[in-house]
């Protein structure tokens, strides 16, 4: 889970945005499991290295598809984030 610092009370801009972040973070979470065999189908064509058994045990755990798609494309973990995070804009 993402964490994000409490802005100084003097800044209640920022306070609303945090929150924001936070919400969006949780309910892109809530889609990815909700609606994982929907997904699965777009991630495939995404990621084409990783098998029907990698969606299976993913079922919409973002860090294991982080991980999977760092081990099968043999590229750093900032990397993978930033795909799986590219992908759930696409949601």
């Amino acid at each position: 889970m993402e964490l994000i610092a409490e802005p100084a009370a003097t800044e209640p801009h920022k306070a609303e945005h945090a929150s924001f972040v936070v919400n969006e973070v949780f309910m892109n979470k809530d889609i990815i499991s909700g609606k994982w065999k929907q997904l699965a189908g777009k991630a495939k064509s995404t990621w084409g290295k990783l098998t029907d058994d990698d969606f299976d045990v993913a079922e919409g755990n973002r860090d294991y598809l982080i991980g999977r798609v760092q081990e099968r494309y043999g590229i750093a973990k900032d990397e993978a984030e930033r795909q799986v995070k590219d992908f759930e804009r696409t949601l």
